[in-house]
């Protein structure tokens, strides 16, 4: 919803610049390797967690609070 909500702020081209920085940044930092360690399997298994999923409906929404709504183009996503 975030990622959203800052691509119709600051406009498409803009935020498609600063996703495609994020995703080359990313790129060089991780490999295949990094994903296969045994602490990021440990944690990818905390995040399917009921617990965790229950403290995440807990977490206050932010954008829902400041009565901020995305209301798609449903002709538009059906294309």
């Amino acid at each position: 919803m975030a990622n959203l909500i800052a691509h119709q702020l600051i406009g498409e081209p803009f935020a498609n610049q600063l996703d495609e920085a994020v995703h080359h940044a990313v790129d060089g930092m991780l490999d295949d390797a990094s994903f296969a360690q045994d602490s990021v399997q440990a944690y990818r298994e905390r995040l399917h967690n009921p617990q965790t999923d229950a403290a995440w409906q807990r977490w206050p929404c932010l954008s829902r609070q400041l009565g901020v709504e995305l209301q798609l183009d449903e002709t538009r996503a059906a294309g």
